[in-house]
């Protein structure tokens, strides 16, 4: 009882944090995507406005401007186990992209916008595939506009 109790706590602590499906695109920026995403803990110009707004009031300059665009190409395998049926799916690029625009009003308060797309993502299938009942093609697009203010 000891062993599986011990078992069960060291699951509990070592539990990491599951994105459903893939969607999410957490390409929000050129310095924290450089830097393995780790950008919720630093001031790193305007694109902190994604990943720590409150960052905004340590920026080191009076005006910081991020843009930039990524290409995702994708796709999705159906393998049917009884035969050897398989589906791939014949999915458009997708191409999540990012606008930050930040700036120091006082030397404690600062003001940003975020225009972003933190999910997205298409899947077609061909029109005579196993499960053209259920799913044909599929868009998932957000596009958010976040205005932001930073107070140190």
């Amino acid at each position: 009882m000891k062993k599986l109790t011990l078992l069960v706590f060291l699951v509990a602590i070592c539990s990491w944090a599951a994105f459903a499906g893939g969607y999410q695109v957490r390409l929000q920026g050129q310095k924290q995507t450089g830097m393995g995403l780790i950008g919720s803990p630093f001031a790193l110009g305007a694109s902190s406005i994604f990943y720590n707004p409150g960052g905004l009031s340590m920026m080191d300059t009076k005006f910081s401007f991020s843009v930039g665009a990524s290409a995702i190409l994708s796709n999705m395998t159906f393998q049917k186990d009884a035969t050897n049926y398989q589906a791939v799916t014949d999915n458009p690029m997708g191409t999540p992209f990012y606008l930050y625009a930040a700036g120091k009003i006082t030397d404690k308060l600062s003001i940003g916008l975020g225009i972003y797309t933190p999910f997205g993502s298409s899947a077609k299938w061909d029109d005579n595939w196993a499960g053209r009942y259920l799913i044909q093609n599929i868009t998932l697009s957000a596009i958010y506009f976040q205005p932001t203010i930073g107070y140190k």
